[in-house]
C-alpha cells in the first residue's frame, strides 16, 4: 500500500513538473462567424469565447479562433483547414478544443460534398488528437437558425444532414458532444438573433454559459445571482448612444470615476444609469435634474447599467476599480432584473448581499446606503411586487452593521399599495422625472456630507489645527464672551458708537477716566467657575482700537489708563489657578489706527503718529501680526476670535498669510474662521453660513440676538459656536438692557449643543469692572441647571439624532440624552438607529420611559410630564457600545424642522 500511495505521489508531481503549477487551461474555440462574433458590438469582448473567458476566469486562457464562413468539408468555399486561425489553434496547443462547424457546409454550393462531411471533420479532430498537448476535444451541435426555408443556410438541412453525422462521430470516436440547438429559443427573438442566423452579444452570453457549466459543473448549480460575470447589452434602446455596448458603457464609467472624488456614486442598472450624470454614451437622463436639484452641492457620478443584475454588477466593481472615486455615500439600487430573469428570491437577495461586501471591500471609508430593489409592479399583488416584498423580507432580517438598509417601498406607494402612476412610466417599473425626484427628495434625508473646516484653506493646504486641540475645546462647551473697555464708560455698543452716537474725540478720551477699580480676575473666575463656564474670551482689541493689555506696540492700552492694570495678565493667572481656559477676541480692523483704511467711524486717533502716506495697509498688518503674536506669547492664548473681516480692504491672502504666521507662533493655536473671509464671501452680514473649504479657519463664530437675521439654530458637524449675549439690544455694558429669561437662556443652550456647538455667553461688565446684580442672578440659574445636568453637555457632542421639532438630543461614550424644550409634546417620534438600546429613563426620576417601535422606521418615546419649573424634559439612552449618529436626518416641514427658519428669542 506505501508503494502504490508513493508511485501515486510521483506521478502528481511529475503532472505538476510537466504541466506547470498554477498554468491556466488552455482553451481553443474552433469554428465559423458565429465563433468569431460576426455582427457582434465589440466582438473582442462579446464573442462567445470573449465570454467564456470572462466566466471561467483566470484558471484557463480560453482563446477565439473563428473564421467568418469556415466549414468542416474541405471542397467547401471556406475550409477552416486552410484558414490561418486554424493554424494559429494548432500553435497554441490547446487543452481542451471546442469544435463548432457545420452551419455553413449546408449551404448548396458546399452540401453536394456531404459525402466527404464525416471524413474531413474527422480529419480536423485528427489533427487536434495528434498534438503534443493532447487535448480534451468537446463538439458543438449548431444552434438553432431562424433564416428563411428560400436562404442559402437552411434549418432543415443543418438539422437532417449535418447534426446526425456529428453526433455519430462523437460516439464512435467516444468525444464529448455538448448541444446548442436549443440555445436560442423554438421562436425567433431579435434580441438573441438579430440577424437570424448569428448570436448577438446576449446570445453569445448564453453560449458561454452552458460551456462554462459544461467545463466547470459547479457553477451550474451555485447561486446565479453571486456568480460575477460581465454584462452583454448592446441595444441602443437600453438608453445609450448608437453602437455602444455593455463594455464601452462600463468603461466609461471606470474611467470618470477614476478621475473625481465624489460624495455620492449611485450603483445599479437602468433605474440608477436614468440619473445619467457626465457620462456621454447615455442619451436618457429623466432622473438627473432630480439629482442636480436635491444634491446641488454635492459631486456625484450614475455607475447604473441597463439591464444589469447583482452578477453583473459585482464583476464591475471587482474589475472597474470604484473605489478610486472614494465616495462618502455609495446607494446601491439593484436586483429588479434578476426578478426578470426569473432568479429565486432567496438567490437574489444573497446577490444583493454579495453586491454590499464586494462594495465594503472597494470602498472600506464609503457610507452604503442598501436600498435594494425599488417596488415594481402596478398591484401590491402582482407577481413582481410580490417578489420584490419578499426579497426585501430577508433582507430585513439581516444584520447590516454600518450599512444603512432602507426599504424605499413606502415612498412609491399609495395607501392600498399600489403604485403611485405618476412615478412610473408604462411597464410599472421605470421612474418618470417625478418618481426620480420622488426618490430624490427622500434620499436626502439620508446623505448628509460632513461641514468641514480646512484650516488653513487652499493657500495653506498642507496646515490644520491638531486634532486633539479641537477636541479639547469642543469639550469645554461652555464659554464666556466679555465684551468691555473704555467704552463703558459711554455705556453705548462698544467700537460702533465712536464717531455715531457717540463723537470720536469724546469716545477717545475714556480710557483716561477708565479706572476698573473693582476688577477681581480671581473673583470673576469664581463667577465662571459657579455659572459653568468653562472658557473665557476679553475684548483684547475691538474696532475701536484699545488694547487691555500691556502692548509694546501701541499708547493706546491699560499701561495709559487710569488704573494701570493688565487686564489679560491678571486674567491668564487666574484662569490657570482656576482651571479655565483663556483665549481673546481681536478685531481685525481699527478705526484709531491711522493706518488702516476705510476709516469711517471718527477718523484716526491722536496716540498714534500719522505718517505721510498713511494709510498704509501693508504697514497696519504688520502692526496686527505684532499685536496677535504678542498676546499669544504673553498670555499663552489657547484661541483667537478675529472679527472685522466683512471688511473689502481684508483678504483672503491677508488671513491666509495671518492663519499661517500665528500657527507657526503656537501651533495648536485655534483661530476663527474670520480669520479669513470664508463667511464673507457668503454674504458680509451672514453668521451662518460659510465656505470652510476654500478659506482658512479652525472653529466657526455666529454671532445672535442683536444681528437681526442670523438668529438660527443649525447644525454644523465642523466645531463651531453661538456667540450669544444675554442683552438682546448691545453687546457691551447697557444700564437699561432687555435681558433673556433664565428659561430662554437654558433652552437655547439646549439647542445649540444640541446643534453639535458650544454656547458662548457674552456679558458686558460695567465701567468698573463688576457685573450687574440681575446678569448674575440669570447666570446663576443657568450654572445650577448646568450643575445638575452636566454630563449630556460638557464633553458631547450632538446626536445621536438631528434636531428635531421641539428638541435635541447629545451623545458621549455609550449614553445619549433627548432634550425635549417644547413643553406641549406628549410623544417624540425619532428615525430608529442602527444601534440597539439597554434602557430608556426618566433623567430626573431614573424611571423607566415607554416607547414603541412603528413601521420598522420610527421610534416613538412617552414623554414624562412637563413641569412648570422645567425648561428641559430629558430622557437618558444607554447602549453597550459607543453611540452612533443616525443616518437619516428627516427634512421637517414645520416647528424646527428645518432649524435654519427657527427665529429664536428677540
Amino acid at each position: 500500500m506505501k508503494t502504490k500511495r508513493k508511485y501515486v505521489f510521483l506521478v502528481w508531481l511529475l503532472c505538476l513538473t510537466v504541466l506547470g503549477w498554477g498554468t491556466p487551461i488552455k482553451v481553443a474555440c474552433v469554428g465559423n462567424s458565429i465563433t468569431y462574433g460576426a455582427g457582434i458590438v465589440n466582438r473582442d469582448k462579446n464573442s462567445y469565447p470573449a465570454q467564456l473567458q470572462a466566466y471561467l476566469g483566470e484558471k484557463y486562457e480560453v482563446r477565439n479562433f473563428g473564421h467568418n464562413g469556415a466549414t468542416a468539408l474541405l471542397k467547401g468555399d471556406y475550409p477552416y483547414m486552410e484558414t490561418e486561425e486554424y493554424k494559429q489553434s494548432l500553435a497554441f496547443l490547446p487543452d481542451i478544443v471546442f469544435i463548432k462547424l457545420g452551419t455553413n457546409d449546408s449551404k448548396p454550393q458546399n452540401i453536394k460534398y456531404k459525402r466527404k462531411f464525416k471524413s474531413d471533420y474527422l480529419k480536423l479532430i485528427r489533427s487536434y488528437q495528434e498534438l503534443s498537448s493532447h487535448p480534451r476535444i468537446i463538439l458543438l451541435g449548431p444552434v438553432r437558425c431562424f433564416l428563411s426555408p428560400d436562404d442559402n443556410i437552411k434549418e432543415s438541412v443543418i438539422q437532417g444532414m449535418l447534426v446526425p453525422v456529428i453526433k455519430e462521430i462523437a460516439k464512435e470516436e467516444k468525444l464529448e458532444y455538448v448541444e446548442m440547438h436549443d440555445l436560442m429559443g423554438e421562436t425567433y427573438d431579435a434580441s438573441l438573433m438579430p440577424d437570424r442566423l448569428h448570436p448577438s452579444s446576449i446570445g453569445a452570453g448564453r453560449m458561454a454559459m452552458r460551456l462554462c457549466h459544461y467545463l466547470e459543473p459547479t457553477t451550474e448549480k451555485a447561486n446565479p445571482c453571486t456568480f460575477a460575470i460581465p454584462g452583454n447589452e448592446y441595444r441602443s434602446a437600453a438608453g445609450w448612444k448608437e453602437g455602444a455596448d455593455w463594455h464601452a458603457v462600463s468603461e466609461e464609467i471606470t474611467q470618470i470615476l477614476s478621475r473625481k472624488k465624489l460624495d455620492i456614486l449611485f450603483l445599479g442598472n437602468s433605474i440608477t444609469q436614468g440619473l445619467g450624470g457626465s457620462r456621454e454614451l447615455v442619451t436618457y437622463k429623466p432622473g438627473k435634474t432630480a439629482v442636480d436639484s436635491c444634491f446641488k452641492d454635492l459631486t456625484w457620478e450614475s455607475a447604473g447599467i441597463s439591464g444589469d443584475r447583482t452578477e453583473n454588477l459585482l464583476w464591475r466593481l471587482r474589475h472597474g476599480k470604484y473605489g478610486a472615486s472614494k465616495p462618502a455615500y455609495a446607494v446601491i439600487t439593484i436586483g429588479i432584473n434578476n426578478v426578470n430573469a426569473g432568479h429565486r428570491a432567496a438567490d437574489i437577495a444573497e446577490g444583493i448581499c454579495a453586491v454590499v461586501e464586494e462594495t465594503r471591500k472597494q470602498m472600506p471609508e464609503t457610507q452604503i446606503l442598501l436600498m435594494g430593489l425599488l417596488p415594481a409592479g402596478l398591484e401590491k399583488t402582482s407577481p413582481m411586487r410580490m417578489k420584490c416584498d419578499s426579497i426585501h423580507s430577508i433582507l430585513q432580517r439581516k444584520t447590516w452593521g454600518d450599512v444603512v438598509y432602507v426599504n424605499p417601498t413606502s415612498w412609491f406607494v399609495q395607501a392600498d399599495g399600489s403604485l403611485v402612476k405618476a412615478y412610473y412610466g408604462g411597464d410599472f417599473l421605470h421612474l418618470t422625472p417625478a418618481g426620480y425626484l420622488n426618490w430624490c427628495k427622500h434620499l436626502k434625508e439620508y446623505i448628509r456630507i460632513p461641514s468641514v473646516l480646512s484650516g488653513g484653506g487652499d493657500l495653506n493646504p498642507d496646515l490644520k489645527a491638531p486634532e486633539k486641540a479641537l477636541e479639547r475645546w469642543q469639550d469645554l462647551r461652555i464659554g464666556l464672551s466679555v465684551h468691555w473697555g473704555p467704552s463703558a464708560l459711554g455705556g453705548k455698543e462698544i467700537g460702533w458708537s465712536r464717531g455715531t452716537s457717540i463723537p470720536a474725540k469724546k469716545y477717545d478720551q475714556f480710557y483716561k477716566r477708565f479706572n476698573p477699580n473693582k476688577f477681581d480676575a480671581e473673583e470673576w473666575c469664581q463667577l465662571m467657575k459657579r455659572w459653568g463656564i468653562r472658557y473665557v474670551s476679553p475684548t483684547s482689541k475691538h474696532h475701536d482700537g484699545f488694547s487691555i493689555w500691556f502692548s509694546d506696540y501701541s499708547d493706546y492700552d491699560m499701561e495709559n489708563a487710569a488704573r494701570k492694570i493688565d487686564i489679560l495678565g491678571e486674567l491668564k493667572k487666574a484662569c490657570d489657578r482656576n482651571g479655565l481656559v483663556l483665549g481673546a477676541y481681536y478685531s481685525n480692523i481699527d478705526w484709531y489706527h491711522p493706518d488702516w483704511t476705510p476709516n469711517d467711524h471718527g477718523g484716526p486717533g491722536t496716540l498714534f503718529k500719522k505718517q505721510a502716506d498713511s494709510p498704509n495697509l501693508e504697514r497696519y498688518f504688520k502692526y496686527m501680526e505684532d499685536q496677535v503674536t504678542e498676546i499669544i506669547r504673553k498670555y499663552d492664548l489657547a484661541f483667537i476670535q478675529f472679527d472685522g473681516e466683512w471688511d473689502d480692504t481684508y483678504t483672503h491672502e491677508v488671513g491666509s498669510h495671518f492663519y499661517r504666521r500665528f500657527h507657526e507662533v503656537k501651533p495648536d493655536i485655534l483661530l476663527n474662521t474670520r480669520i479669513d473671509i470664508g463667511r464673507r464671501s457668503v454674504s458680509a452680514t451672514n453668521h451662518v453660513e460659510i465656505d470652510g473649504k476654500r478659506f482658512a479657519g479652525d472653529f466657526q463664530d455666529r454671532e445672535r440676538l442683536v444681528n437681526h437675521g442670523n438668529n438660527v439654530t443649525k447644525w454644523a458637524d465642523h466645531p463651531w459656536q453661538a456667540w450669544v449675549t444675554i442683552d438682546k439690544r448691545q453687546w457691551s455694558y447697557n444700564p437699561n438692557p432687555q435681558l433673556m429669561t433664565a428659561e430662554e437662556l437654558i433652552k437655547d443652550m439646549v439647542h445649540v449643543v444640541g446643534n453639535n456647538g458650544n454656547y458662548m455667553i457674552n456679558l458686558g461688565p460695567r465701567p468698573d469692572g463688576s457685573f450687574d446684580k440681575p446678569q448674575i442672578a440669570l447666570m446663576d440659574t443657568l450654572g445650577m441647571w448646568l450643575n445638575s445636568h452636566a454630563e449630556m453637555i460638557y464633553g458631547t457632542r450632538g446626536g445621536p439624532f438631528y434636531p428635531f421639532p421641539g428638541g435635541v438630543s447629545t451623545r458621549k461614550g455609550n449614553k445619549a440624552w433627548i432634550m425635549v424644550t417644547d413643553k406641549s409634546l406628549m410623544e417624540v417620534c425619532l428615525p430608529r438607529l442602527l444601534q440597539t438600546f439597554e434602557s430608556v429613563t426618566d433623567y430626573e426620576t431614573h424611571k423607566p420611559i415607554e416607547f414603541y417601535v412603528k413601521d420598522d422606521e420610527y421610534v416613538h418615546f412617552v414623554l414624562p410630564e412637563a413641569k412648570d419649573n422645567e425648561p428641559v424634559r430629558v430622557i437618558e439612552l444607554l447602549f453597550d457600545a459607543e453611540v452612533k449618529m443616525c443616518p437619516r436626518q428627516p427634512i421637517y416641514e414645520t416647528g424646527q424642522a428645518a432649524n435654519e427658519q427657527t427665529k429664536g428669542y428677540y
